[in-house]
């Protein structure tokens, strides 16, 4: 080995090794436990089940599939009821920065002479179909909202 080499370690585990002597605890005989003759288990299915008890489970297992497919249709609806409110709220916000543009327009090349008061304008609500088309919305999803009400409660 060179000088400027590291010794090996396992050079040094064998001289600590021959040095320092090994203690082992002392073992202890496990205590022997008497289980007993355990029963035997029948190899086959028994023969006969409770019908009432099978049937009472097959019932179950129906109305749980039931409620399952009911949670999932609502749970499709409501997440196109959100696409509606999300699709309803961009349109609505279209709409107001489009009259926003034409009333800055309007604004813009209009001139008011001076003394000459201008009269807020309040637009007549019948008379826009803009309007009509919202409440006739609106009124859908509300009937829908009412719908899915009503089969949550049938589901309850």
């Amino acid at each position: 080995m060179p000088f400027w080499s590291k010794p090996q370690k396992k050079d040094i585990e064998a001289v600590k090794q021959a040095v320092v002597p090994q203690e082992r605890p002392q073992e202890t005989p496990m205590p022997k436990f008497d289980l007993g003759k355990l029963p035997e288990r029948p190899r086959f299915a028994p023969l006969f089940i409770k019908i009432d008890r099978y049937q009472e489970i097959l019932n179950s297992i129906e109305n749980l599939k039931s409620i399952l497919l009911g949670v999932r249709d609502l749970l499709n609806l409501m997440q196109q009821l959100d696409r509606i409110k999300i699709e309803s709220e961009t349109l609505l916000n279209k709409n107001i920065q489009e009259v926003i543009l034409i009333i800055s327009n309007m604004d813009k090349e209009f001139i008011r002479p001076k003394g000459v008061s201008v009269e807020e304008f309040v637009p007549d609500m019948h008379d826009n179909m803009g309007y009509e088309k919202v409440g006739n919305y609106i009124g859908d999803l509300q009937r829908e909202l009412d719908n899915l009400r009503s089969q949550l409660q049938t589901l309850r």
